[in-house]
């Protein structure tokens, strides 16, 4: 049976609706950007009660009643599942928290109209929502490593906190509205040796006006922050980590000058992070860097601007000496209109940092020039690197399976998306067996597929077949889609196979236990592959994706324990915040790479090679690697190599970060044949450079 209908509660002269409908409603912002639903013949107030698909909280929405201890004991009682908070207004007395560990963890899913609201009573200096708080856990094998909280409202009233992330490794915070908060999101804590991994996207937090308050606090390591808007904070983001790459960020200060006074649009006290298209209003100093060590934050398209009087100074970059940040294309809105005491760049008079390419508003308003010293020629442009997916918008069937993975649903779940074009076909929580590939063609042809957070598609012990998902959309232009859940090889089958057309789409899913996790064919291209997460077998034949069709876009992805991460062969294609990590093994590792570039004509925005042999490996032709990081956190092999070029290097590295901890025999930031290329380093940054055994790259140096 393809779907069905369940009893529902209503009062009375209120229309009941069936579980399809309800779906549509509740499971709409599962789309990144939060995709509309029509209103149309939706149920009033509907109260669904559980069953062994779908669960949808039961709780009390008058926003007087305490909806917080019966909300909490069904998180403890409902491990790896999916729970759905319906419209409503829900009175939250007491902090909630969830668990990491796989065997425990749930996601929460809210309605686009779900407002949990603080107690005025609360006295409570732990958030609303702790993430991982009970059950740490550091493993990224296993199905339910993962979990979230997607959609709806924190009001935190004016007192409380709203989310902190205590545990667990890719935990994802998204399309999230936080309002009247002291501190909005506080990631704590990492699982992975202080790494949190997490990703935070379209999430708005306005604070609640007062000295004090923060938008970000982050206290772990190797965060990915992209479309927030930060608002009446007097910090926007207070950085004390580093390894976090923060994309299309706009922070507003107050202008209450009580709150002014001190307040900064990012305080950043590592200088180990990177801002890409970051946008500070009304902040006192739009960025300050508290780190008087040799310390290089690179900052690109980067705009400080302030709209009245307000306070004594205004100061883009503040630092404790030296100057040595890395900052590009920055912006500065200056005018007559805020032309206070002090309107400084930056006061600093030495460092190693440089502004390639400044732009005033009002240069006469400016009260010192110490910045000019550091002015360098602009670089050429680099295109927005942010992925952005279509609204998915359609009727929703439910597919009613056997879920408990004891036998074959593949012809089931093949027929309900094969007779379901131009909608959604959702897969609720639990195991799927299947024995053969799932095709999904073109969504003119068939239904898109979207998985419950704790939906896991594995193949039979006799898996007749490559991959467990072949994405072929042939001519038609929507492409095959396909989210969330989670793809388990168990080492007997490939992941996600993008085997032909155009305009296909993978997003937000785990891809566990498999020799090669994500497939591009020469048939297809033009492909969006976004917030991936996938781990390897942990053998030299171990690879995160290979890409052979051009014109692909590739964001936010961590691909764990594998030999190799990304080996692209075509052009055209783009690649941002995307973190390899290898699976720190002496067999074969002086072969492991984290990103192979065949032709090149690629371009690749904060990718993140870790521990690998060579980072990146550029086999001919011209790229762009633009803000990328190099690292090595422990002595394995005899050799490293950030950048190999097997041909003469003609590449172009801007910005580079390359930390060679711990002396090796050899430790290179280039290596790459006798004759000479037309490639160049702009602003490159070793760490460690008394570990270098080679200096080849001084002569690429501009």
């Amino acid at each position: 049976m393809m779907h069905k209908n369940i009893n529902i509660k209503s009062t009375p002269m209120k229309k009941k609706g069936s579980l399809t409908t309800i779906i549509s409603q509740i499971l709409c912002p599962l789309a990144l950007f939060a995709a509309s639903c029509s209103s149309k013949d939706q149920p009033t107030e509907p109260v669904v009660e559980k069953n062994d698909k779908v669960y949808v909280a039961d709780l009390p929405k008058d926003g007087k009643t305490d909806a917080s201890e019966k909300l909490q004991n069904i998180i403890n009682s409902n491990p790896n599942r999916t729970i759905y908070i319906p419209d409503g207004t829900y009175l939250i007395e007491r902090p909630l928290t969830t668990p990491a560990h796989a065997t425990r963890s749930v996601a929460l899913q809210l309605a686009k109209n779900a407002v949990l609201v603080a107690s005025s009573n609360w006295v409570s200096d732990r958030p609303m929502i702790s993430l991982g708080k009970t059950y740490p856990t550091n493993d990224v094998a296993n199905a339910g490593y993962f979990f979230f909280i997607d959609g709806g409202t924190l009001d935190c009233n004016g007192v409380a906190k709203g989310v902190s992330i205590d545990g667990g490794r890719e935990v994802a915070i998204r399309n999230l509205n936080i309002l009247n908060t002291a501190l909005g999101i506080h990631i704590a804590n990492g699982a992975n040796s202080g790494s949190a991994d997490a990703d935070i996207k379209d999430v708005k937090i306005t604070g609640n006006g007062k000295a004090g308050s923060v938008g970000v606090r982050i206290n772990a390591y190797d965060n990915t922050l992209s479309r927030m808007d930060i608002s009446n904070v007097q910090t926007g983001l207070e950085i004390i980590s580093g390894g976090n790459a923060m994309r299309n960020i706009s922070i507003t200060g107050c202008t209450d000058t009580n709150v002014f006074d001190g307040s900064k649009g990012i305080r950043d006290t590592t200088g180990d992070c990177w801002y890409i298209a970051c946008d500070v209003t009304d902040c006192e100093t739009a960025y300050s860097l508290e780190n008087d060590r040799d310390m290089r934050p690179s900052i690109q398209s980067f705009t400080a601007s302030w709209t009245g009087k307000t306070g004594r100074r205004h100061i883009v970059f503040e630092t404790p000496g030296s100057f040595n940040i890395m900052a590009t294309n920055l912006v500065v809105k200056m005018n007559e209109n805020n032309a206070v005491d002090e309107n400084i760049i930056t006061s600093a008079r030495s460092g190693n940092g440089q502004i390639a390419g400044l732009t005033v508003e009002t240069p006469a308003v400016l009260t010192s020039s110490e910045h000019e010293k550091f002015i360098v020629a602009a670089d050429s442009e680099v295109p927005d690197m942010d992925v952005s997916l279509e609204e998915l918008a359609g009727k929703v069937v439910v597919a009613e399976l056997e879920g408990s993975g004891k036998e074959d649903v593949a012809d089931q779940l093949q027929s309900i998306v094969d007779s379901n074009p131009n909608a959604i076909v959702y897969l609720p929580d639990g195991k799927y067996m299947i024995g053969k590939p799932l095709v999904l063609k073109g969504r003119d042809k068939c239904a898109a597929l979207r998985l419950a957070n704790f939906a896991v598609v594995v193949p039979t012990n006799n898996y007749q077949g490559e991959y467990l998902i072949d994405m072929d959309s042939g001519n038609d232009l929507k492409g095959a889609w396909f989210e969330g859940g989670t793809v388990d090889g168990r080492s007997i089958s490939r992941g996600i196979n993008i085997k032909g057309g155009k305009n296909n789409t993978v997003a937000n899913t785990t891809v566990l236990n498999t020799n090669l996790s994500l497939y591009v064919s020469e048939n297809s291209s033009g492909n969006i592959i976004a917030s991936v997460n996938a781990t390897g077998v942990y053998t030299p034949q171990s690879v995160g994706a290979d890409i052979y069709g051009p014109g692909n876009k590739l964001s936010n992805l961590r691909l764990n324990n594998i030999h190799e991460g990304v080996r692209i062969y075509s052009a055209g294609n783009t690649l941002a915040n995307v973190h390899p990590l290898h699976y720190n093994q002496a067999e074969g590792y002086e072969s492991s790479c984290g990103f192979i570039d065949a032709i090149g004509g690629n371009t690749y925005d904060f990718c993140y090679s870790d521990q690998f042999a060579t980072g990146f490996r550029t086999m001919q032709g011209k790229s762009l690697l633009n803000n990328c990081n190099v690292f090595w956190f422990a002595a394995r092999g005899n050799k490293r190599v950030a950048v190999k070029s097997d041909g003469k290097f003609d590449s172009e590295v801007r910005t580079m970060s390359i930390n060679f901890a711990h002396p090796i025999e050899s430790s290179k930031v280039l290596d790459a044949p006798g004759e000479k290329g037309q490639g160049c380093f702009l602003r490159l940054w070793v760490k460690n450079p008394q570990n270098l055994t080679d200096r080849t790259h001084e002569q690429y140096m501009k």
